[in-house]
């Protein structure tokens, strides 16, 4: 080879080099820039580019960690799920992305698999008091009810007045067939607590189940008539046992109720997803305002009223909410936008 053509051939190679050395910069720099919009909570800018660096290299343990965190916060789960789990495979022996998918399973109710991340997390690290906590309560979900009950009688040893291990103690008892020793923990705990409402239905519940209706309607009506946060299961309980004494009339009346509650649920579940639906949106409030959610319902009322002022479905329940108030006057101004009145 002359040496022209030589001195061709490296200033060729050199010129490949160069080439091969700036996409290989290139590549970093976009990295790192991804990176740190996701680190700024930019993760829709930073997104695409962490998708590409992590076709190029699955094993980045800090691109994973970045779309692990970022589909968490958009709510991307099937993606989330599948970063937590390269995640933790790259980091076995790391707690922190177990934490985080303790918590995803834990949201989505996915209690056998998150008992599992809690024994894996309690391996790693024993003192972590805040899943130790946790674990009474997920195993009982993952129907794991030995190994429930010996984690409940622990965490109890160190805080034997906690309410809420107590009350799962008892639930546990009762899983496991020991409806007498479910009801002496109850009645024990509501000697010093006698409006924890929640202990209070479940013993209510256990008088039912062992044919003491008399015993436990009085205690469903007390829960019904103080607990706001648990009307549709007071009243269901409640006219099971009314039915059982032979109390049709009113125990149909409660069923009744409990099926509007039903029913306004699964619509008011459904206008969530409706987007522009706003006849969906105001029937949902209707329904809300039949079962008294009158704050619900009116909050409602007003988000579908931002969105379209002239929605006159929306103006009557708002004009028919404010007569039964009485306010004359802003349920006519509500009946006038509807059309309904000069």
């Amino acid at each position: 080879m002359s040496g022209p053509a030589k001195r061709l051939l490296l200033v060729a190679l050199g010129l490949a080099a160069l080439g091969a050395a700036f996409f290989v910069w290139r590549g970093r720099q976009e990295r790192l820039d991804a990176l740190q919009l996701a680190e700024t909570q930019q993760f829709d800018a930073a997104e695409s580019i962490l998708k590409k660096v992590h076709e190029r290299d699955p094993n980045d343990v800090e691109v994973v960690t970045a779309l692990a965190q970022g589909f968490l916060a958009s709510g991307k789960n099937a993606d989330a799920e599948r970063m937590l789990a390269r995640w933790i495979a790259l980091r076995p022996n790391e707690v922190e992305p177990l934490k985080l998918r303790l918590k995803f399973l834990r949201v989505h109710e996915r209690h056998a698999e998150a008992a599992a991340d809690a024994d894996r997390i309690l391996a790693l690290n024993p003192k972590d008091e805040e899943v130790r906590g946790r674990l009474p309560g997920l195993l009982f979900s993952a129907g794991r009810f030995e190994e429930a009950e010996n984690a409940c009688r622990q965490a109890l040893a160190k805080t034997p007045k906690a309410t809420s291990l107590l009350q799962l103690l008892s639930q546990i008892r009762r899983a496991r067939g020991d409806p007498l020793e479910a009801a002496v923990i109850l009645d024990e705990l509501l000697k010093s607590h006698p409006r924890l409402y929640a202990a209070l239905l479940a013993r209510a519940i256990l008088h039912f189940e062992a044919d003491q209706s008399d015993k436990a309607i009085p205690l469903f009506r007390k829960v019904l008539a103080e607990d706001p946060t648990r009307q549709r299961t007071s009243r269901y309980h409640l006219s099971l046992a009314l039915a059982r004494v032979g109390q049709t009339e009113e125990a149909q009346r409660l069923m009744a109720e409990v099926r509007k509650m039903q029913d306004a649920e699964v619509l008011l579940a459904d206008s969530r997803t409706a987007g522009d639906n706003h006849d969906l949106q105001a029937r949902a409030a209707g329904a809300l305002l039949d079962i008294g959610e009158t704050e619900k319902a009116v909050r409602l009322l007003d988000k579908v009223l931002a969105a379209n002022p002239k929605h006159a479905p929306s103006h009557r329940l708002l004009a028919r909410h404010f007569k039964s108030q009485g306010l004359p006057e802003r349920a006519a101004h509500h009946s006038r936008l509807a059309g309904d009145a000069p």
